[in-house]
């Protein structure tokens, strides 16, 4: 079965091990049954993250034009995704898209890091982080839509969750600086980490990616069937 391991220079991405073309096949099939995610968007801390920044970017922008607010609400994204992966990198997190430059920036002999578009933690942000992975499975999800990435009343209501645990404008004058203390992340760390794992946020949240939120009923089935299993077999281990 050696030839399993050949590279296929026709498959997509480019490099990946499909001689036989199963992948066009499988990923036919499971978009079938699982419509909203991907083997990519596999971070439930990334999605709250994500669902945050969309929130908060759209907010501070809820005034721009129409012609810009696009360009705005994602600049503002951008660099809310890195003060938060600042916070996230004294966290602890493993889910941190950019870490290297990250933990490059934060071990460096300088007292702040910088935050904005020449201090992007990816070659290209937009494209490689929360912004272009993360958010169209939100949208398939029911909870952003438009190019804006602007929040539906199901979104809204998890959001809200999140920011319940934090001084948002204390993080809108982060999101808004040129530059940021280390000394002032630390402290914020621990906050924003509880704010963005919380249990029953967490939970509404899986919920509803998991269901595809009505969307999917196949995949909504297949989510409360397990659910189902589960729930039994805590009753047993249990008695």
């Amino acid at each position: 079965m050696a030839f399993i391991s050949l590279l296929d220079d026709r498959a997509k991405p480019k490099g990946s091990r499909d001689p036989l073309g199963f992948e066009l096949v499988w990923g036919f099939f499971g978009r079938k049954v699982v419509g909203n995610l991907t083997t990519i968007t596999s971070s439930i801390e990334n999605f709250s993250v994500a669902l945050l920044g969309f929130y908060w970017a759209n907010e501070i922008n809820a005034n721009a034009d129409k012609d810009n607010k696009q360009k705005l609400v994602r600049e503002t994204f951008l660099r809310y995704e890195q003060v938060a992966a600042y916070l996230r990198f004294y966290g602890d997190s493993h889910s941190i898209m950019g870490v290297t430059r990250v933990t490059e920036r934060v071990g460096n002999e300088q007292n702040n890091v910088s935050i904005g578009s020449e201090s992007q933690i990816l070659s290209d942000q937009a494209s490689y982080g929360l912004w272009g992975l993360y958010s169209a499975a939100l949208r398939e999800t029911g909870l952003i839509k438009g190019s804006e990435r602007e929040m539906t009343d199901t979104g809204v209501a998890i959001a809200k969750r999140i920011e319940g645990m934090l001084n948002k404008h204390l993080f809108f004058d982060l999101i808004k600086s040129s530059v940021i203390g280390k000394d002032k992340l630390k402290p914020l760390s621990e906050k924003f980490m509880s704010a963005i794992q919380a249990s029953d946020m967490r939970e509404e949240l899986v919920t509803a990616l998991m269901s595809g939120a009505g969307q999917y009923p196949l995949q909504s089935e297949l989510w409360d069937t397990t659910i189902q299993l589960l729930q039994v077999e805590k009753c047993q281990f249990l008695m």
